[in-house]
């Protein structure tokens, strides 16, 4: 609980640079009982263990702050991993230089911060801080190495370049990794919204399914039972459609219904949900709606599609549309909602078609 309130919340990648971060932070506790571990079997001396502490700290709350505040992401790594390598690296260059021995050890100590640009550096950029380390390394080297013949010098330092290397290297191996793994993921991502989009739109029309209609309906029903505005609901069918499929075809029948669909688009707001429920049916939820409001829509739309052209058909040929409109009420099932507009089409038919009546 305590450090979500530490964290970003309105961005979730600075966050997670932030968890990141506070991980590395955690580790350095490992690395402070090892250098008081050298203090104390007497490698180190306290002030050099008490210069190496605050430098640590220093650089905890400066790159606390470069996150926190967001200048960190003016950065080309934003996750700052590289830099807060190097100030580790001078704090550990630091420490073997004031040790009174024992220095190949501390490679092994550099091995915990260095892992932790594994999973996020390329090879290249593994490779700068391990040079600025295998430079300092091999000063300390040269200055406290009297006691060391040539050859166990040069070995020390090879090997610690070798162990480096190969880290190097292997970043750059799970870079690629990261790298195919991330086209991987939107691959899938973008295969989940085609079938998603398959899932909830009808093929011909590129309207919403009955499926995907029913989910809109119970969701703004759950919406204005919490107090949002009513809306309003039509069933639209059009007139005659058998006559067009018997007299000039089922492709002709398609192309009027896509036809239809397109006309009905540019009238809709895009809070309207609209989609085809059945073979010349549709649904209409209209959002914010008065039962006023989706009578003036409803004609709108039951002229301009007596209005449309339809290439398919003879151009004395009137596509019609019959809607029956009514208005959700708060506490009633939806099913109650539809059957009422259903009643409302079926007397809009009744009444000669190309009509709109209501049943409130």
């Amino acid at each position: 609980m305590g450090l979500s309130l530490l964290l970003p919340r309105d961005d979730p990648r600075q966050s997670h640079r932030m968890k990141r971060f506070f991980m590395a932070c955690k580790t350095s506790l490992i690395v402070v009982f090892l250098f008081v571990l050298y203090y104390r079997v007497g490698l180190l001396e306290f002030g050099a263990l008490r210069n190496a502490l605050a430098g640590m700290a220093a650089a905890i709350v400066v790159f606390y702050a470069l996150l926190r505040s967001g200048v960190n992401q003016r950065f080309a790594d934003p996750s700052l991993t590289v830099w807060m390598i190097l100030a580790f690296t001078a704090v550990m260059l630091y420490v073997a230089w004031e040790s009174h021995g024992e220095r190949s050890l501390l490679v092994l100590i550099y091995l915990i911060p260095y892992m932790f640009g594994l999973f996020r550096l390329s090879s290249l950029q593994m490779l700068a801080p391990a040079s600025v380390f295998l430079l300092g390394y091999a000063l300390v080297l040269l200055k406290h190495g009297d006691s060391l013949s040539t050859t166990m010098l040069v070995l020390r330092w090879t090997v610690s370049a070798a162990v480096l290397l190969w880290f190097a290297v292997f970043a750059g191996y799970v870079a690629q990794l990261r790298k195919r793994l991330a086209h991987s993921n939107r691959d899938l991502q973008a295969a989940l919204d085609h079938v998603h989009s398959i899932m909830a739109h009808d093929d011909l029309t590129g309207l919403y399914n009955r499926r995907r209609m029913n989910e809109l309906l119970a969701t703004e029903k759950t919406r204005c039972e919490r107090g949002g505005d009513l809306f309003s609901v039509f069933i639209l069918d059009l007139d005659r459609f058998k006559e067009i499929n018997d007299g000039f075809g089922h492709a002709a029948g398609d192309e009027v219904l896509k036809g239809f669909a397109e006309c009905m688009r540019h009238i809709l707001r895009p809070s309207d949900f609209f989609g085809r429920i059945g073979g010349e049916e549709f649904l209409l939820l209209s959002t914010q709606t008065t039962l006023e409001g989706a009578m003036v829509l409803a004609e709108r739309m039951r002229a301009r599609c007596a209005a449309a052209g339809f290439p398919c058909l003879p151009q004395d040929w009137a596509v019609t549309v019959s809607i029956g409109v009514t208005q959700f009420r708060r506490g009633e099932a939806v099913d109650a909602s539809l059957q009422r507009a259903d009643s409302a089409l079926y007397a809009a038919k009744q009444g000669g078609r190309n009509r709109v009546e209501m049943n409130a």
